[in-house]
């Protein structure tokens, strides 16, 4: 699907669903990096920013990047009803270039890309890093098409 189509596929799953994820942060960015002393973030695929907004709240400086202009005008929204600053980027992410070692903590928290392109989306990643810093990777795993919950339909994508 080319990026032109994943944005206005997003874009329209963001206007018709409203809180398409909800507004807390995903459970396992909550539990393993709910006691991270603050720094510098990088979410990548954010969606409407729960995981972004949740950081900054918790004194991290976070950029986040998403495909959707839709739902990054609905996170920046969001975050300024919180009181909270975030850095907002519609962007596409397998196009787009992070700033290379300039982030403490790089989040991939379900980011529904297909096979062919994470290898280099992981390269992004680990180039923005800054020395000693991490990637927190939450993925969807194959099995859950049949024994799973959530995520998309498509084996690729998994």
């Amino acid at each position: 699907m080319s990026s032109m189509n994943q944005r206005n596929m997003w874009n329209e799953r963001y206007r018709e669903k409203g809180s398409v994820w909800g507004s807390a942060p995903n459970q396992f960015v909550a539990d393993r990096l709910g006691d991270l002393e603050p720094c510098r973030v990088l979410d990548l695929g954010s969606g409407q920013g729960r995981n972004a907004i949740w950081l900054a709240q918790q004194g991290h400086r976070v950029t986040a990047v998403d495909v959707s202009d839709v739902a990054t005008a609905q996170a920046a929204e969001i975050a300024a009803a919180a009181g909270v600053a975030v850095e907002f980027i519609a962007a596409d992410i397998t196009s787009w270039d992070p700033p290379e070692a300039e982030f403490d903590l790089v989040v991939l928290a379900y980011m529904q890309a297909p096979e062919s392109v994470r290898p280099e989306l992981h390269k992004k990643a680990a180039r923005a890093l800054a020395g000693g810093g991490r990637i927190f990777l939450i993925a969807h795993h194959q099995e859950n098409l049949d024994h799973g919950f959530g995520g998309p339909p498509v084996p690729e994508m998994l």
